[in-house]
Order: structure tokens, then C-alpha cells, then sequence
């Protein structure tokens, strides 16, 4: 894009306070301040006075970057500057597309990158190096970023890395010596700082393919070193979430990304629906442990409850994607339709305190167990005890929860979010419900825990579904045969 060195900043939030940060280090002035709450106006932030939109019909001619977060809100701001203000859209830039041009103009022509370029002996090699920018902890990226990589390890596939930060985790001894801890501060305001870290990092693995996990500033970084360095850089983007925002996130970086690989179908498609170019999306089954015979047992004695299992995190309730909230909901309204059941949760979040508080409130300490967060070795075992999985997501990328309960014999009775209509076929094998329609679940829940024949059946279909699909050899061949194409 034609950037030219001036710009409006619309939004004093934390996002314009960290591009005001990256700026003073750049070319690029500053005209002007703008937000159209009266509370923010005549503040102060970055030496400028935080002024009424009132004043942009000066500024026309100039760019102007949307500062603020919500998407939802970007559009409506966007609309606004054009309806009222007469601001041409084609001067209206979103925030991340400006924050990665900003980025590289100032890395690009610092003294302190040619330095670091100066420095750096070419590897003789391509780097691959997969990104868990957020730790190690066993959350679905990570842990399929770790099987993935003892998968090439194990198939002698070289010059591997993975890159996180510089906490201690319990990681698999084969990949132990391919763990790169880089030091990051991942506060907002310090957003810089890991850049720096990164981009650093990246740099002294070129030539490299660089495959991230989430739209962050991994890939911010990755972004802006193939700005300077475009043909020893490729971008690989695993796509874990199916939801708009995830899909508006990724499109932004569309200019600079080599290939997109969902985990599901459903997000192959969102991508398209979003303009990404149809022959750069792929979409992927992501393997775990599932064994080829289906042996276990249902609780078939209706005077016994039926097993209904959770596991996940537990990340907050209402503006959360996991919904505790509607969890929470669920198991009231099965006590209340005298549903025989007992229910296992296993996870932690931030959510999990003001759950247990609700749990013992309303006196179903005796249906319901928090068992906390579980070894990765115990998850099958946890899921073979259950006849019933539940997941109240408003938004998944293929839920790994799911596809494991499914594997181990357990029904899904789930909401309609991305990836479950590739493994659940309605009243078949599981149970669809739409998103936050609580009363529908409660209803399949009952049916099944009267007709306990239904049970095996389903539980049985359920495994021979996903069972072809968790089989780590054809995954490993087609990650084997995108690193080839990228000279790996």
C-alpha cells in the first residue's frame, strides 16, 4: 500500500497508546488524535490533545487507522467516519494492517537490524519453526504442536524448532532438545518488547518456515521478516478457531502468508467466504491416541445415572467461548427435569471457583465433580467412563475434546460449532443442538438417559467415525508433503 508518513489515529484506547509507541520510533507523524467519547476528549495521550471527530474534515486526504479491538465496532466506526464525516474509505486503515506496516518500516531500516543481519551466518539449512508464543501448557495448539513434532522427529525429519517463552514445562523427552525459550513480556503496553524478542529469534533461523498457531505477534514478526528478507521466509498458519474474528484476524495478513491449514472443513470454508485466495486454504484432521477395537462398558442399569463428562477449559462465562455459563445451566435444568445422571468435569480456568460456588449454592455437590486439570495419559480413561459428552462452545476449530470423547466410546450431545458436522451425524452418532440452545441438550440428555439401550449403539458409531481420522501416519504424511514443497 501507498503509505504515506502521516497519519490520524482514531480510538484513544490501549491500542492507540501501543501504536503511539511504535511511532515515535518511526518516520511517521502523528496529525492528530480522535475519539468520539466526550469522557476521552481534551485528555491528553502521546503529546496530543484528544480531539472531537468534528476535526477530520481537515484530515481527509490523510490516512486514518482505526484503533479499537472489537471488529463489530471497527465496522460501525468505519461506517460512521464515512457516512458523517465523509471520510474516503479508501483512507481508512485497519489496525493490524497498519501495525505491521509500522513494524516494518522500522525494522527494516533500523541500524539495530542491520546489525543483527550482519551478524547472522546463513544457516546452511531451512528452519522449521513452530510457534507456542504462550507457553507449553497443554492447551489443544500446544499439544498438537508437540505430537506433530515428535511425529517428524520419529520420522527423521531435521532442523526442527519450537519456539515459546522461558517458563519450565513437562515436555516429551524427544522433543526436549527443540525447545526454544525466548524471554517475552506479554503485557499489551510492552507489546514491543516481545516483538523485538521474536523477530530477533526468527532472524537467526533464516532460511526458515515459520508455522503459527494464532493471529499474535509470532506472526506480526514473521510478518515484517519477510518484508525484509521475502525469499528466505515462509509462512505457514495452522488455523485452531472457527469463528468470524479469527477469520477477519488472518485475512489481514493474507498479502504475506503462504498457506492456510484449518483444522476442520468448516474453517476451510470461512476462510474462502473471507477472500482468502481458495488454492492458499487446506484443511487438516488433527490425530490422537484412539484405539481400532472399541472396548468399554455404559451404564445400561437405569436405575444407575448416566455419566456425562466435560473436559476443557474453563475460561469464564458469558463473553467466554467455552460458555461455563450455559454449563452451569445445563446441569440446573437436568436436576430440575429429574435427570438420573452424575457429571465430571475436568479442567481449571478462571471460571472454575465461581462454578464451584454455584454447584454447592444449589445443593448438586452429589451430581457434580471438579476433578481439575488431568494428565494428557488420563484423558482416554476419563472419557471411557462416560456414556455422554457435552460441549456449550459458541465457537470451536475442531474441538480436540470432542473428537477424543468420541474416540473413547462417549456420545457428543454438542453445539453446532465448527468441525462437529464433519464427525456427527444427528441422532446417529451424537446429538447437534444450535449454539446456546441449553433446553434442546437437557431434552437429547434425557432421551438418552431412558433409552440406555441407545447408548452402545451410538457410542460405538461415534468411535467408527473418528477412528480412520486419528490415525497420526496420514497426518504426518501431509505435513511431510507441505514442508517438501516449501524446500524442507
Amino acid at each position: 500500500m501507498g503509505m504515506r508518513d502521516r497519519v490520524v489515529l482514531y480510538g484513544a484506547g490501549r491500542r492507540c497508546e501501543r501504536m503511539c509507541a511504535i511511532l515515535e520510533k518511526s518516520d511517521i507523524t502523528i496529525l492528530a488524535i480522535v475519539d468520539n467519547n466526550l469522557d476521552k476528549q481534551g485528555t491528553e495521550m502521546a503529546g496530543h490533545i484528544v480531539e472531537s471527530p468534528e476535526r477530520l474534515v481537515e484530515y481527509s486526504n490523510e490516512y486514518l487507522c482505526i484503533c479499537i479491538a472489537d471488529s463489530d465496532t471497527v465496522t460501525e466506526v468505519s461506517n460512521m467516519l464515512e457516512e458523517i464525516y465523509h471520510y474516503p474509505a479508501n483512507n481508512i486503515i485497519r489496525y493490524f494492517i497498519f501495525r505491521k506496516y509500522v513494524y516494518a518500516s522500522v525494522y527494516s531500516h533500523s541500524e539495530r537490524t542491520r546489525r543483527m543481519t550482519a551478524q547472522i551466518e546463513e544457516n546452511p539449512f531451512k528452519s522449521i519453526v513452530f510457534d507456542c508464543y504462550y507457553g507449553l501448557e497443554l492447551g489443544g495448539i500446544e499439544a498438537w504442536t508437540m505430537d506433530l513434532c515428535t511425529g517428524l522427529l520419529q520420522n527423521n525429519r531435521k532442523h526442527i524448532r519450537i519456539m515459546t517463552d522461558d517458563c519450565d514445562y513437562e515436555v516429551p523427552s524427544i522433543i526436549a532438545d527443540i525447545v526454544d525459550k525466548v524471554s517475552l513480556d506479554k503485557q499489551q503496553s510492552l507489546e514491543e518488547e516481545s516483538f523485538y524478542s521474536v523477530f530477533r529469534y526468527l532472524l537467526s533461523k533464516v532460511p526458515c518456515v515459520i508455522v503459527t498457531g494464532k493471529p499474535n505477534v509470532t506472526l506480526l514478526a514473521a510478518c515484517v521478516l519477510k518484508r525484509i528478507l521475502p525469499e528466505k521466509v515462509s509462512i505457514i498458519s495452522a488455523i485452531h478457531m472457527g469463528n468470524q474474528k479469527t477469520y477477519g484476524d488472518y485475512i489481514l495478513y493474507k498479502d504475506d502468508i503462504d498457506l492456510y491449514i484449518g483444522v476442520s472443513q468448516d474453517i476451510q470454508s470461512g476462510m474462502w467466504r473471507n477472500g482468502a485466495d481458495p488454492g492458499k486454504v487446506l484443511a487438516m484432521s488433527c490425530p490422537f491416541e484412539c484405539e481400532k477395537e472399541l472396548l468399554r462398558t455404559y451404564t445400561s442399569d437405569e436405575t444407575l445415572p448416566v455419566k456425562i463428562g466435560y473436559a476443557g477449559r474453563m475460561d469464564g462465562m458469558e463473553e467466554s467461548q467455552k460458555r461455563m455459563d450455559l454449563l452451569l445451566h445445563l446441569i440446573e435444568l437436568l436436576d430440575r427435569e429429574q435427570v438420573n445422571f452424575q457429571f465430571e468435569l475436568a479442567g481449571d480456568g478462571v471460571a472454575k471457583p465461581a462454578m464451584e460456588e454455584f454447584i454447592h449454592g444449589h445443593q448438586l455437590g452429589q451430581r457434580v465433580t471438579f476433578l481439575g486439570q488431568i494428565e494428557r495419559s488420563q484423558i482416554k480413561h476419563f472419557w471411557q467412563r462416560q456414556d455422554i459428552c457435552v460441549n456449550v462452545a459458541d465457537y470451536e476449530g475442531r474441538s480436540i475434546s470432542i473428537i477424543e470423547a468420541m474416540g473413547n466410546g462417549a456420545i457428543p450431545v454438542v453445539t453446532h460449532v465448527s468441525g462437529v458436522s464433519e464427525d456427527i451425524v444427528d441422532n446417529e452418532n451424537g446429538f447437534i443442538v444450535p449454539l446456546g440452545d441449553i433446553e434442546t441438550m437437557a431434552e437429547r440428555i434425557k432421551y438418552l438417559s431412558v433409552h440406555r439401550e441407545r447408548l452402545g449403539q451410538m457410542g460405538m458409531l461415534a468411535h467408527d467415525m473418528i477412528y480412520p481420522k486419528s490415525l497420526r501416519e496420514p497426518h504426518i504424511e501431509f505435513w511431510e508433503r507441505i514442508l517438501a514443497g516449501y524446500g524442507c
